[in-house]
């Protein structure tokens, strides 16, 4: 929350409207977004990525023209899709794919925080943290941007090492668990068979094995 609450301080709060994908279908909803360059999603539950209207956010942010109306307004706005977009959860997001694996691949950024809270809270502690170190955060800033700038001129993207790139393979196959567990792990085998209690212990071990959450069992069956 700090971090988010930094960088809203630097892009600027009038710049960013927040991001709700169970509206995203609603034109009304796309409407909100005119003038701005920031959506943001404060403690979003596991299911954001997955409700019917996440996949907006692939036009949201792949450079698409999204026409948006406002109520009462004859003409609407037209958006490009150039919105920058973060996302914070207490949970492990489950992404509703749809066959479009590597379009998401390329949009998700990873960063976990896995370390215990602070023993001592610091009230306001990201408005004074731009308070008191406000230029040399806004250099960082710079500094990034400039690297990213690079990036694009020398591959056309932005370059991430390893390790990032393997948190979001592996958040997009968790995403797809029963489909990787049946690749892996069943195989036709004539004069054999599995249960149904089987095929859920099973998976559930394979699951467990990666640090996956399982999908719920009535889906699964």
């Amino acid at each position: 929350s700090t971090l988010v609450n930094i960088i809203l301080n630097i892009v600027g709060k009038h710049n960013m409207a927040g991001l709700h994908t169970g509206h995203l279908n609603n034109q009304f909803e796309l409407y909100r977004f005119r003038a701005k360059t920031l959506l943001s999603g404060t403690d979003v539950p596991g299911n954001f990525l997955s409700t019917p209207g996440a996949k907006v956010i692939k036009g949201l942010t792949g450079g698409d023209t999204i026409e948006a109306e406002g109520k009462g307004l004859n003409d609407g706005v037209v958006l490009q899709g150039i919105f920058n977009i973060l996302i914070t959860a207490n949970e492990r997001l489950k992404v509703a794919l749809e066959g479009d694996v590597d379009a998401w691949g390329r949009r998700l950024l990873l960063l976990e925080f896995s370390n215990p809270p602070p023993t001592k809270k610091i009230d306001r502690f990201a408005d004074k943290l731009v308070e008191d170190e406000g230029p040399a955060i806004l250099a960082w800033f710079l500094r990034g941007f400039r690297e990213l700038l690079a990036d694009v001129r020398e591959t056309g993207d932005i370059r991430l090492p390893k390790e990032q790139l393997d948190k979001t393979r592996n958040l997009l196959a968790e995403s797809d668990s029963v489909t990787h567990f049946i690749k892996d792990r069943v195989h036709k085998v004539q004069g054999h068979s599995v249960t149904n209690d089987e095929f859920i212990t099973l998976y559930g071990e394979y699951c467990a094995e990666r640090g996956w959450v399982a999908v719920e069992q009535a889906r699964l069956q």
